[in-house]
């Protein structure tokens, strides 16, 4: 290799997805500035992108296309590096992401993870559901870039009330409809809470009662993710997920927003966050989302409610010494110097990698 820096092509495939700033974008222009790596970032691979570098990098492909470009890579002996932050396989009907070709999309994944020296995911359960397709799986978690934090104003909502931050985008529309129940109830019963709503959409309406406690908050590029909230300021910031293969399998990333900008999290007992509040999500089921009454969303929501009132309830004292917890477990875990490092051994070990050596299990998702 000499001493000039290593060549990697990465797909990028919408420089406003969160997929592509935390697992491609984000973590490699880091790099970029403290290892020798070249990044050639590109959302139309073609085939002088794959014979040009030394690893092909590719952010959740599940298209019959990337098959071409895993084979051209082998032919030039050229490692294929994976990443997924999602469960491409498993995306619910009732999500927009949603595809009917269930079967060849696994199919398709399959033969894309035989090729692989390498499969990355976000997520433990991730992690389990590829290691049925791929010898060489790797957990690489979401970080977060300690750069991005260290300015910021604050920004309170009047009365000082307890602040209660949600972000999501326009694939979590089902998620919403579970958390304005949630809304209704949390302003019904107390008066002292005002929610922010970060989010490219708004699917739902509120009484005028309400809309009064609730701000709504668009965002159109990632880095608002970082910044919003940390000119808010929340007190609590919840992720309101079901207990589906997809819900499981999903990253945390807004939990690690809200940690960094002074929130406690109310989210899912298998995130496993130290110092969260954690409920146990329902299952929603396989239903399409209109399909759904009040009481079964109700229902599939677990006790999210019954955690956040613990939350909302929690002295100032309890509050700031759960987030402290919270913060110390980021900053220890999933700050990005941290998890780039682990990136680093995984790029020195692929280029050791003689791929057309290299025994793949080759399966496909069911």
């Amino acid at each position: 290799m000499n001493d000039r820096p290593v060549r990697i092509t990465a797909t990028v495939h919408n420089t406003i997805d969160g997929c592509s700033w935390y697992r491609c974008a984000g973590p490699f222009s880091r790099m970029m500035t403290k290892y020798p790596v070249q990044v050639n970032f590109t959302s139309n691979l073609g085939w002088n992108d794959v014979t040009g570098s030394d690893i092909l990098y590719m952010t959740k492909p599940a298209e019959p296309a990337a098959i071409a470009l895993c084979r051209l890579a082998k032919a030039f002996g050229k490692p294929v590096w994976l990443d997924y932050d999602d469960a491409v396989s498993a995306v619910p009907p009732y999500n927009p992401a949603w595809q009917p070709d269930a079967a060849g999309m696994a199919a398709t994944l399959g033969e894309l993870a035989s090729m692989a020296q390498l499969v990355s995911v976000s997520t433990p359960a991730l992690e389990s559901l590829y290691r049925d397709l791929a010898l060489n799986v790797e957990l690489l978690p979401n970080a977060v870039d300690l750069n991005f934090y260290s300015t910021f104003k604050i920004h309170r909502i009047p009365n000082d009330k307890r602040v209660i931050f949600w972000r999501g985008s326009a694939s979590q529309t089902y998620n919403m409809k579970m958390i304005l129940q949630v809304i209704r109830k949390s302003l019904d019963k107390y008066p002292d809470i005002h929610w922010i709503m970060h989010c490219p959409m708004r699917p739902f309406s509120l009484s005028a009662a309400h809309s009064e406690r609730v701000t709504w908050l668009g965002w159109k590029d990632i880095p608002e993710c970082f910044l919003t909230p940390m000119e808010y300021c929340p007190d609590i910031c919840i992720s309101a997920l079901f207990d589906t293969c997809f819900d499981r399998c999903r990253s945390h990333n807004a939990a690690l927003e809200g940690i960094m900008a002074g929130a406690v999290p109310v989210v899912p007992d298998w995130w496993k966050i130290p110092g969260s509040f954690a409920y146990t999500p329902g299952d929603l089921g396989k239903k399409p989302l209109s399909d759904y009454s009040d009481k079964e969303l109700e229902y599939a929501s677990g006790n999210l409610f019954q955690t956040l009132e613990k939350a909302i309830k929690a002295s100032k004292d309890t509050l700031i010494a759960r987030h402290k917890t919270a913060f110390e477990f980021t900053v220890r875990k999933h700050s990005l110097d941290v998890v780039n490092e682990r990136r680093w051994k995984l790029i020195q070990a692929l280029l050791k990698v003689k791929p057309h050596q290299v025994s793949i299990c080759q399966k496909s998702i069911g």
